[in-house]
């Protein structure tokens, strides 16, 4: 199987698989405050992960090389915490559909990545196709201070996840897609407990709900949505290219409309379709873009 294929099967693999993570995450933060569930999403995925990871005999000073690529992923995850308070869920969705353009770009310079039309128009289709899909069933609107810090904290996590995407290219010519997704785990895992503490005041043991939903719930965002998801994501980066793993957050925006309608009721909208249709066909042009003439000066 060729890498192109290989790299557009894990992109919609993750796709899938992804889908149902923002759904049962509004679930579990029902109960959880953000830093206390995701340091749980983390140290369970990080067990999941990790008798994989130790048959690759990780020593500190390469965990600590790989480290600062990681921590650009781990700042996402962070910074989407911080803000999802202050703003709407599709607002921050919207500004995440821009990571495919920036992972582009920064390929361009970064990379020395061909850019072809072929590519810029499966980008700009896949992203034409998540606005119709927000747009259509939202208004999005801006009215506070909040609001402001809210998206500038979502784009600058946007930007930081991009530079990982493109770092991580170079750190696979020496560690392995799970090393890399490990050392990811470990990282979020130690900066969510440098931020747990200002949640204890949070914790209401009282509020937990312990039900086999919620077990369920945690159990498949930490397993499927965290490891799986990112492992997925580090081998389209190893057989594509950044630009083709950034592609799993055009291709994931119609499966998660399924999987919230399916989970907590949110309806699809009459574009649902038309919009799906823009990005499957803008991920698959991307897919084709390595065998078209090169854009540069």
């Amino acid at each position: 199987m060729k890498g192109t294929t290989l790299a557009l099967l894990a992109v919609f693999l993750a796709a899938i698989l992804g889908s149902a993570v923002v759904p049962l995450i509004k679930i579990g933060l029902q109960t959880i405050p953000p830093f206390a569930f995701t340091l749980l999403r983390f140290v369970i995925a990080l067990v999941f992960i990790l008798p994989i990871f130790l048959k690759e005999k990780p020593n500190i000073k390469n965990i600590l090389e790989v480290v600062p690529v990681t921590l650009l992923s781990t700042i996402n995850i962070i910074l989407f915490i911080l803000a999802v308070r202050f703003i709407p869920a599709n607002i921050g969705t919207l500004i995440y559909v821009m990571v495919p353009i920036i992972v582009s770009i920064l390929s361009y310079f970064v990379l020395n990545e061909k850019i072809t039309w072929i590519k810029i128009l499966g980008v700009l289709l896949g992203f034409l196709g998540s606005l119709i899909l927000f747009f259509s069933s939202t208004v999005i609107g801006f009215s506070s201070l909040d609001n402001l810090v809210g998206i500038v904290l979502i784009f600058v996590g946007a930007v930081s996840y991009s530079f990982y995407l493109i770092f991580s290219k170079s750190l696979q010519k020496k560690y392995s897609p799970v090393y890399i997704t490990s050392v990811f785990n470990l990282t979020t895992v130690l900066a969510s407990l440098l931020f747990l503490p200002a949640e204890l005041n949070l914790l209401d043991v009282n509020r937990f709900d312990i039900s086999l939903v919620s077990v369920a719930s945690i159990l498949y965002v930490s397993v499927v949505g965290t490891s799986l998801y990112y492992l997925l994501g580090q081998y389209a980066v190893k057989y594509g290219s950044p630009v083709f793993s950034s592609l799993i957050l055009y291709v994931q925006v119609p499966f998660t409309a399924i999987a919230a309608s399916l989970l907590i009721g949110e309806k699809v909208t009459g574009n649902f379709w038309v919009a799906a249709l823009f990005i499957v066909i803008g991920s698959l042009l991307v897919s084709k873009s390595n065998t078209q003439t090169i854009i540069r000066d």
